[in-house]
């Protein structure tokens, strides 16, 4: 990895991942001071939206860059896309639901974190390729 794109990696993991998860720390940890389980603020589907925010950035930073036809940024945008897509769907069906298995949108949303994570972080990467 070059240091251009371990800079943008910095970058993003700091500016896209870190500051992204400042609401949900900020809402569990006044929710912990108020004896409020993790579930509570992370069950509600707040991750998923965050899932779709850092898919689409990391996604956003790879159109117009990178090597065309590379089929590996195809690859991680394509799944960056879907993630980002699902987040966005979920947050708002789970939002909007009068009722919801918090412990399920806690697992499933931790899950996608992860995946938009790993697939933004990628595109981030192929863009200073």
């Amino acid at each position: 990895m070059s240091d251009r794109q371990k800079d943008a990696l910095i970058r993003w993991v700091i500016f896209g991942l870190g500051l992204g998860l400042v609401p949900v720390a900020f809402a569990y940890i006044a929710r912990a001071l108020a004896d409020v389980k993790l579930a509570h603020p992370i069950g509600q589907g707040d991750l998923f939206l965050l899932s779709a925010i850092v898919a689409f950035s990391g996604l956003g930073s790879l159109f117009g860059r990178g090597k065309r036809g590379s089929r590996l940024a195809l690859a991680v945008g394509g799944i960056a896309m879907i993630d980002g897509l699902m987040g966005a769907l979920l947050y708002a069906s789970v939002s909007n639901a009068t009722h919801s298995h918090g412990g399920v949108v806690l697992w499933v949303s931790v899950v996608m974190y992860a995946v938009s994570a790993v697939s933004g972080g990628a595109c981030v990467v192929l863009a200073e390729a």
